[in-house]
């Protein structure tokens, strides 16, 4: 979740020694991972599940014919990734759109992300970065700048966002599209983090 929600352009998988302590055994093998733009964190979680046994496989046969030497983990570019608490999915559409769509992409399924709403909340499923063509400069964070097939164009602290995907409280998700079409959305109504 980390890796996404930071941003990153490639996380892996590792295998490694056990020792008494968290993380901390010689590695074995590393195989990275590339997060593409619009992976989510399931899509990640996918990856790792058919990467990892065959790390595993590797490594041990890797151990037993003595083709793999053990290497000491640096301890100096160790990273400590807290669990994700219901309270980071609040969505502060005063952050750059980039780092809202990590957000999204990140958070979900757990503790997936939300807004509020005409006073109900709302979780933002699914967004997709704006072409920088298409920022919209001077409108207010929040605001609901255009409606499209597509989805809801968002303004943000450096420009637009779009959300595809939403689940209203109640709801099951569904496209940002219908829910405009169902909720009377107008342009200019905002959404408040």
């Amino acid at each position: 979740q980390h890796a996404i929600v930071n941003g990153d352009k490639t996380t892996g998988v590792t295998a490694m020694l056990t020792e008494l302590g968290l993380d901390s055994g010689d590695m074995l093998i590393k195989k990275e991972i590339e997060i593409t733009e619009n992976m989510t964190m399931p899509e990640l979680a996918e990856k790792v599940a058919q990467i990892a046994p065959e790390t595993l496989y590797d490594s041990m046969a890797g151990l037993k014919n003595g083709n793999i030497i053990p290497t000491p983990q640096n301890d100096e570019e160790a990273t400590h990734a807290p669990k994700f608490k219901k309270e980071d999915g609040l969505i502060d559409w005063n952050k750059p759109a980039s780092v809202i769509h990590n957000q999204v992409r990140g958070m979900k399924p757990w503790p997936s992300t939300y807004t509020n709403f005409k006073n109900t909340v709302i979780k933002i499923t699914e967004t997709r970065l704006v072409n920088h063509e298409e920022n919209i400069k001077n409108e207010q964070v929040g605001s609901i700048v255009d409606i499209i097939k597509e989805g809801i164009k968002v303004s943000t602290a450096d420009g637009l966002i779009l959300i595809t995907k939403v689940q209203p409280a109640g709801k099951g998700e569904m496209s940002a599209y219908s829910w405009y079409n169902g909720a009377r959305i107008k342009l200019g109504e905002k959404f408040h983090g």
